[in-house]
């Protein structure tokens, strides 16, 4: 294989990723700082709890949560691949974060905490369908910037200058 061959193969494969990822469920679109931590300063977030974030892309997020509590299984998942890789790159520095190539549809999130979401709402159906039964009652589910239709948040953070935090309960997605 020529090296302009591979340079091709590779720069379609990244393309390929995002095209899907943004067709499936969101664009890479990282989560600003301030919302960050307006979202570690109204979720209490404990040692021991596994923490979730769907569409993780370069994993802002994850390290976040990881610097506030050092204790909590934090798991990033991401099917663009340039994202990714630079999110399981920066998680060598945590031991507390692990970062998974993979379809966040495809996850089983039974032993979450703490689910972070920020997709698009075409997204919303499937990852009702997924939870509807299978992550625990008490489980907290934050969506940054749009509620789900139909299912009244447990909770809405809000804050000027930043898209609102809609908290739902795993028992919210039984129906």
């Amino acid at each position: 294989m020529s090296w302009a061959n591979l340079i091709f193969f590779i720069v379609w494969v990244i393309v390929a990723t995002a095209a899907w990822a943004g067709w499936s469920a969101a664009p890479w679109v990282p989560s600003r700082s301030k919302y960050r931590k307006l979202f570690l300063g109204k979720i209490n977030i404990q040692p021991g709890q596994i923490i979730y974030d769907l569409g993780c892309g370069t994993g802002t997020v994850l390290f976040e949560i990881a610097k506030h509590e050092p204790n909590a299984k934090i798991i990033g998942y991401e099917i663009s691949i340039l994202p990714y890789l630079i999110a399981k790159i920066k998680a060598k520095s945590y031991k507390n974060v692990s970062v998974r190539y993979g379809n966040l549809f495809k996850q089983d999130l039974n032993d979450a905490d703490v689910i972070f979401v920020f997709l698009l709402t075409k997204a919303y159906e499937r990852l009702s369908k997924q939870f509807a039964g299978k992550i625990k009652d008490d489980c907290l589910v934050a969506f940054e910037a749009w509620p789900i239709p139909g299912n009244e948040p447990y909770q809405i953070i809000r804050e000027e200058d930043i898209l609102p935090i809609f908290v739902y309960k795993g028992s919210q997605f039984r129906k």
